[in-house]
């Protein structure tokens, strides 16, 4: 009886501390016996990848009271991988911008004492999400500063240009050169 009762609490011995040990794992590893302690999971294949989950941009819209970071691939337009940020579901983007550089010859309007003058380029492409970065080829006269260049408008870039004289400045026709990047 006693050997029955002691074989007894040795196996529940074992299993309770089996059991402390498997509850205490603070990751999982997949393909791997040994996840990087940094890892709730890690997932480890030279032959396989890891898919998300798939669904519908009405299906995504659907997830009530999404997690922060919480992670889809849509499959409707616009197609690709989504994370919800906390407030919005936002898709990770993995374009290239394109960069337009253009040289083009204007002529600006004299600009009158301590004044300000807008000047736009015609930059076919150009999007106005994009920036703009504009220099005369060959520098101002002393005085003109730009402050400012931006794409205003579709195909448009704009620059404002700045007279800290007190006199007027009537800049020749000269090249400018511009780079957008869209």
């Amino acid at each position: 009886m006693t050997t029955i009762i002691f074989r007894s609490v040795l196996v529940l011995s074992i299993f309770f501390v089996s059991s402390i040990a498997l509850y205490s794992q603070n990751n999982v590893g997949i393909g791997t016996t040994t996840p990087h302690v940094s890892s709730i999971l890690e997932l480890n294949s030279t032959s396989l990848g890891f898919l998300l989950p798939r669904m519908t941009a009405t299906q995504k819209n659907a997830i009530s009271t999404p997690s922060t970071g919480l992670m889809i691939f849509q499959t409707d337009a616009p197609v690709g991988p989504y994370f919800y940020d906390g407030s919005v579901w936002r898709q990770i983007s993995f374009s290239t911008p394109s960069i337009i550089k253009a040289v083009v010859n204007q002529d600006i309007a004299s600009v009158g004492a301590n004044a300000y003058a807008t000047v736009t380029f015609t930059v076919a492409g150009a999007v106005t999400t994009a920036s703009a970065v504009v220099s005369p080829a060959n520098g101002f006269a002393d005085g003109l500063l730009i402050q400012y260049a931006r794409v205003s408008a579709a195909n448009t870039v704009e620059i404002k240009v700045a007279n800290i004289t007190g006199s007027p400045i009537d800049p020749p026709a000269m090249d400018f050169l511009i780079t957008v990047i869209n």
